[in-house]
């Protein structure tokens, strides 16, 4: 008897004893992986992981709508943890179809006020884009900035910094749908904060928003009397004109909060410690998430709680990846080296290929073969804008792919 033979009799035998996953994971041995999709999904929730492993490794698209069917509840009626429905489209590959499942998640978890797990699941996705070098969807971002700067708004209020906690509330106050649980306390928070660092015209702004009939009968009372006054009051005053800073693409003077440069039109990198737009002269990475951070600002932040506000990774100081840049023909090209974070030195790239203490550092390792991707740098310069090649760090001879020049020589 051959092997699949005894797959077949193993299978039949489980399937006899209303064992379905045991019946389904034979019947898959045995390739037949329809009657093993039906049997798993009769098995139950707890099978679904197989169920995916399998749909994945068979690549076949009636099994994968069926599968679908199941997850969304188009069998039984009863949607199943769209978790589920992320992990299979992720596994194949369908990018654009995992972004859309992943907000949908996020938007979910959002409405039951869960915004550390909305955050999470929209990082992940996040993190998992930029390790396979895709394109990052403008949406994703977007949202991803939103929800980030609701929990640095928090960390800002806990540091002192009313400022930027008020000018991080303003920016999450005008998606306050995306907040629907706590929209009316999130707003509330905000006047408060703008009242207190004298932006009184954000102020009355919120205000006004809160006194909507909607808003009105859910403030807690022992706001309600100063936000009904606070609304009384028009201002004619202007708020304190807030910073600005040069765009990493043009050199353009934007507000710090802004993450769209008016000039070029370009979608700047937001600072994972302050929420503000990153800048060519402190651009430095969390060694534990990789994504980019104002060097000052993270190490503000970290002086007083040593977790990335990102990735919640612990992350000490002195290992803050430093990377800088140049900018030219509005795209970004590493000009100097990494900071090892084995020997801590500085190094030339071209030395840095060849140091033995390297190999012992996956994570240095894991960025520069991120960072060194030629095919990919019109992603990688709005993405993570991290890119190199040898001739990276002479700043006139290298074109934007970090490839060098040879200039002929006129006669």
């Amino acid at each position: 008897m051959c092997i699949r033979d005894r797959y077949m009799g193993m299978a039949q035998y489980y399937e006899g004893k209303n064992q379905w996953g045991k019946a389904a994971y034979h019947y898959d041995r045995c390739e037949n992986p329809t009657k093993a999709l039906k049997l798993y999904i009769q098995a139950g929730e707890s099978f679904i992981p197989d169920a995916i492993d399998m749909v994945v490794r068979v690549r076949n698209e009636a099994l994968v709508n069926k599968l679908v069917d199941y997850l969304t509840g188009e069998v039984d009626g009863i949607p199943k943890d769209a978790i589920y429905t992320l992990q299979l489209y992720e596994k194949l590959n369908e990018v654009m179809k995992a972004v859309k499942i992943a907000i949908a998640i996020s938007a979910q978890e959002q409405e039951a006020g869960n915004y550390k797990s909305s955050h999470q699941t929209l990082f992940e996705i996040f993190k998992n884009l930029r390790n396979k070098r895709l394109a990052i969807p403008y949406e994703l971002s977007q949202k991803l900035m939103i929800v980030h700067s609701y929990i640095l708004a928090k960390r800002m209020m806990k540091l002192g910094d009313h400022l930027l906690a008020a000018r991080l509330l303003s920016r999450v106050s005008t998606f306050a749908s995306m907040f629907p649980k706590h929209a009316v306390a999130i707003l509330t928070s905000t006047v408060l904060e703008c009242s207190r660092v004298g932006a009184k015209a954000s102020a009355y702004q919120w205000s006004l928003v809160l006194m909507k009939p909607e808003n009105r009968e859910q403030i807690a009372d022992k706001y309600k009397k100063k936000m009904e006054d606070t609304a009384r009051r028009p201002v004619k005053t202007a708020d304190p004109e807030e910073n600005k800073s040069p765009c990493p693409y043009c050199k353009s003077l934007v507000k710090e909060l802004e993450t769209q440069c008016e000039t070029c039109k370009n979608f700047i990198p937001f600072c994972v410690a302050s929420g503000k737009h990153m800048v060519l002269k402190d651009w430095t990475c969390c060694p534990s998430c990789l994504l980019p951070a104002i060097g000052e600002e993270f190490r503000r932040i970290l002086a007083a709680d040593p977790t990335c506000p990102m990735c919640d990774g612990k992350v000490d100081p002195s290992k803050i990846i430093s990377v800088l840049l140049f900018s030219k023909n509005r795209s970004l090209t590493l000009k100097t080296s990494l900071v090892c974070l084995t020997c801590s030195r500085w190094r030339k790239w071209t030395r840095l290929k060849k140091l033995k203490c390297l190999a012992k550092t996956p994570l240095i390792t894991n960025l520069l073969t991120h960072i060194t991707q030629p095919k990919h740098t019109s992603l990688l310069c709005k993405g993570c804008l991290l890119y190199t090649s040898d001739a990276a760090d002479e700043l006139l001879c290298v074109d934007l792919g970090g490839r060098r020049i040879i200039k002929k020589k006129k006669k």
